[in-house]
């Protein structure tokens, strides 16, 4: 659908939909649809907020997680292991000095307990996808 016209809250157009959804409201867009007798309202909404931390990644949503790339400890004598990560698709990352892997193939290789730990907080947990 194309979006035609995004409006912020309490403009001209929105307030019924600012009284509705209050603060959590950030934008209205109207759309039009293949059907070109119909126009589309849609709403952005906030849904939830936490403080923001930095140097920690804030995991993203579990369809994404599995691609992101997390860092990983692997020892230099350890070549079998770091083998079959480079295998799997990791990479080195000189600066930092730790193999970098999407977390999806570490779930698969039972690599969690290898996550490099940020302020003593593993920040990530697989999930089985069934």
């Amino acid at each position: 659908m194309e979006v035609f016209k995004t409006l912020k809250p309490n403009a001209p157009g929105t307030k019924r939909l600012t009284r509705v959804c209050g603060d959590s409201l950030v934008a209205v867009r109207y759309r039009k649809g293949s059907n070109p007798d119909n126009i589309y309202t849609t709403v952005e909404l906030v849904v939830e907020s936490k403080p923001y931390l930095p140097g920690i990644t804030h995991a993203p949503a579990k369809t994404a997680r599995q691609y992101q790339k997390v860092p990983l400890n692997i020892g230099y004598y350890e070549t079998d292991l770091r083998q079959a990560v480079k295998e799997a698709g990791a990479f080195w990352d000189m600066k930092q000095k730790v193999w970098f892997l999407t977390y999806g193939k570490v779930c698969e290789l039972k690599l969690k307990d290898r996550i490099i730990k940020i302020f003593g907080v593993r920040i990530w947990t697989c999930y089985v996808h069934i």
